[in-house]
């Protein structure tokens, strides 16, 4: 198992790798993938991550912000491209054209699955 957050309960028999961003989880699930029958990717870390990060304090100088971003790698796209018979499963979050959304992202990112959840519906776990 590969996370960003540590489980509370872990079967004796599971391997935990811990990550903290995209690149860390790319690079575990790299390792890893050869050895893989079931792929479930819940979520990505982060779509995207700022573009510059400084060492220092941003002072509350300026009344706006300019806050510039960079996509991060797509994990299960990439994974997609080269899948032999490993199951992958994706999740879709989706607010708008969901059903379209997701059956997209079902065959772009070459899944087998895809669990559609709409943030904005009664009773979603969100």
């Amino acid at each position: 198992m590969i996370s960003g957050v540590k489980p509370q309960k872990l079967l004796e028999d599971i391997k935990l790798v811990e990550v903290s961003n995209t690149e860390q989880m790319k690079a575990a699930i790299d390792n890893e993938y050869a050895d893989t029958d079931i792929l479930l990717m819940a979520a990505a870390v982060a779509d995207y991550k700022p573009k510059r990060i400084l060492s220092h304090k941003i002072k509350k100088e300026a009344s706006v912000f300019a806050l510039e971003l960079e996509k991060t790698p797509d994990i299960l796209a990439g994974l997609g491209k080269k899948k032999t018979d490993c199951l992958h499963v994706g999740f879709a979050l989706e607010t708008d054209d969901g059903l379209s959304h997701a059956t997209q992202k079902l065959h772009a990112k070459n899944l087998d699955l895809i669990v559609l959840n709409n943030p904005l519906e009664s009773g979603a776990g969100f």
